[in-house]
């Protein structure tokens, strides 16, 4: 980002600081000045009269901000171009730029394809395999890397009580099950743990007082669903839709 070379950039995110004028003192030199201004004292209100006045083409945020509150409508982004976006989800934002594409050669160190386990895909015919590696774009220099650390898979399956309570017994685990509205809670008291069951499937909350007992009841929730063996596309029988891990609670 520093020296005197044609890639060397400045991000300009105050949105009091006029971008000119940081650039001025700096005008003969090679350096590009990008103004993204960032405020992070902006409320909602304030956004609306923003988003009204400039009328940029697309606006980019987290899907929670489009989906109205039920006791706080006025806490939802409202724009005709929004684009929303879940957690850890990949954004082509060439196609938020007039469809501008940059074709670059991206180099793979030879440890990435080692040990490649190809599968047929499951409706092209094609060979593909997956890979567990980092992609370094430094300088514009892109290469996949091997990951130091391991990269954590999705599972995909349908959470369903029936076969919650088939694996708790297969455990010889003792279960009290009571029924609440649109869930049930499954009270494990040797445990003094219980693990709430969504009735379509959707979602799993474990409740636990130590860690190791928290531990334990993921791993069992975790063996019923299934790996994610990499191939795009493939829908295993019995899960419509993928799922996360179950999430874990105090």
């Amino acid at each position: 980002m520093t020296g005197n070379v044609d890639s060397t950039k400045r991000v300009c995110i105050d949105p009091d600081l006029p971008c000119e004028e940081v650039r001025e003192p700096f005008r003969t030199l090679p350096i590009k000045f990008l103004n993204i201004p960032m405020d992070f004292r902006m409320d909602f209100s304030t956004l609306a009269k923003m988003l009204a006045d400039v009328k940029p083409k697309y606006v980019m945020c987290s899907s929670f901000y489009t989906k109205p509150l039920i006791r706080r409508p006025d806490l939802q982004i409202s724009y005709e171009k929004v684009w929303p976006i879940e957690y850890d989800e990949c954004v082509q934002l060439s196609k938020l730029s007039r469809n501008k594409q940059k074709l670059v050669t991206v180099s793979v160190h030879p440890d990435v394809v080692a040990n490649l386990k190809f599968k047929q895909h499951p409706t092209r015919k094609v060979a593909i395999a997956s890979v567990e590696c980092n992609l370094s774009a430094y300088n514009d220099d892109f290469k996949l890397i091997p990951t130091n650390s391991r990269i954590v898979k999705r599972k995909y399956g349908r959470m369903t009580l029936a076969k919650v309570l088939k694996e708790m017994k297969n455990r010889n685990l003792d279960v009290v099950e009571v029924k609440g509205k649109g869930e049930t809670v499954l009270e494990i008291q040797e445990m003094d743990a219980k693990i709430t069951v969504k009735n379509d499937g959707t979602r799993t909350k474990i409740t636990a007082n130590d860690s190791e007992t928290r531990q334990k009841l993921l791993e069992i929730l975790r063996s019923l669903l299934v790996d994610d063996d990499g191939i795009v596309g493939r829908r295993l029988e019995g899960t419509p839709s993928p799922f996360s891990k179950p999430s874990v609670h105090k």
